[in-house]
């Protein structure tokens, strides 16, 4: 999922972009479009399915509750002012990945140095590096940016 999340995201630009007036029917004739529907239908379905495991009554109850399990008893809840749809908890849920994502720094793997990085190019619609990026996650100190 998140590979092809990086393939469409990470690696293209959008004709609309760049030619607002007839950009849009050349990212629907490259397949772009496409690719894009394709990769927030498997997110949709990946958060899906962190819903329909958080609401199996054969799950073993948690130490601790996660946001899903909050959003679920909110959900529940019908005293509540708020009404939460399964709509609305898939997107808290992309918001917290993308959260998450920005709480680490990312450096390059075994050592390798910025200047010993392949940069290739793809030739296409648009220029890619011909071999994929690959970082390693670490914790970002935040008591270091005071």
């Amino acid at each position: 999922m998140f590979s092809l999340s990086n393939n469409v995201i990470g690696k293209i630009a959008f004709a609309s972009d760049f030619f607002p007036s007839i950009g849009g029917l050349l990212d629907v004739v490259t397949g772009l479009q496409w690719k894009l529907g394709r990769c927030f239908k498997n997110l949709d379905t990946f958060f899906e399915k962190v819903l329909e495991e958080h609401l199996d009554p054969a799950r073993p109850k948690p130490q601790h509750e996660d946001i899903t399990d909050v959003m679920l008893g909110l959900a529940k809840d019908r005293t509540t002012v708020i009404r939460l749809e399964k709509e609305h908890m898939k997107a808290v849920l992309l918001f917290t990945v993308a959260n998450l994502l920005h709480c680490f720094d990312w450096k390059l793997p075994g050592g390798l140095k910025e200047e010993e990085l392949n940069m290739e190019e793809e030739f296409g619609l648009n220029i890619r590096k011909k071999v994929p990026l690959k970082l390693v996650a670490t914790k970002h100190n935040w008591e270091e940016n005071k």
